[in-house]
């Protein structure tokens, strides 16, 4: 009985240990316990690797794409595009029906033939 109440004892020190250095440096115990690197780490990907080529298809939707936007004048342009940054927008985004849910953008009954 006496060994299996200092085993208990002894448990329960080494677990408020553990809590204890969990909350005091919760990245580092992620890292021990998960094997996790949770430090910021900053990627220099893009000089590791070339850039790929294009091919016809890819150039042909970059010239549509390129053509649409600047036949747009400026108020259409301001509502076909977003900030790449603009994350209310981002969130807003959806593919329902547009009775269920109001959608910004740029209508093509807005559009012009020409």
């Amino acid at each position: 009985m006496r060994i299996a109440l200092w085993a208990l004892g002894a448990l329960a020190a080494v677990l408020i240990a553990f809590l204890a250095f969990v909350f005091a440096q919760p990245r580092l115990a992620t890292g021990v316990a998960f094997g996790v690197n949770t430090a910021p780490i900053e990627a220099r990907l893009r000089d590791d690797f070339p850039p790929r080529t294009t091919d016809a298809r890819t150039e042909a939707i970059t010239a549509a794409a390129s053509a649409f936007f600047e036949a747009l004048d400026a108020r259409q342009r301001g509502k076909a595009t977003y900030s790449f940054s603009d994350n209310a927008q981002r969130s807003n985004w959806s593919n329902f029906p547009e009775g269920m849910i109001p959608r910004g953008g740029l209508k093509l009954g807005e559009l012009s033939a020409g």
